[in-house]
């Protein structure tokens, strides 16, 4: 049996401040401000982006992405994903 994590909170991280409607940078690492490495995963471990407006309204967007080996173990760079319905809120 293959174990399901969950990660209750993520950091939606722009450049420049502004990103595109419904588009995020699916990863754990985007230096300098995301250094979130994972322990324990290893080859074949895989993670998928949920979202939705509720924590029972989710949905998958995206593929799965695979998590690095080697030097770059417990990290994921599932790259740039739009989510339907979706803008961030920007708060000071």
């Amino acid at each position: 049996m293959t174990p399901n994590w969950e990660i209750d909170s993520v950091r939606v991280t722009t450049s420049g401040g502004v990103a595109d409607p419904g588009q995020v940078n699916f990863t754990n690492f985007a230096p300098p401000g995301v250094d979130a490495k994972v322990s324990g995963v290893g080859d074949g471990y895989t993670v998928v982006l949920f979202a939705g407006p509720t924590g029972g309204a989710l949905a998958q967007h995206g593929d799965a992405s695979t998590f690095l080996t080697g030097d770059g173990a417990g990290y994921f760079l599932g790259g740039s994903i739009n989510i339907s319905h979706w803008r961030p809120v920007i708060s000071n």
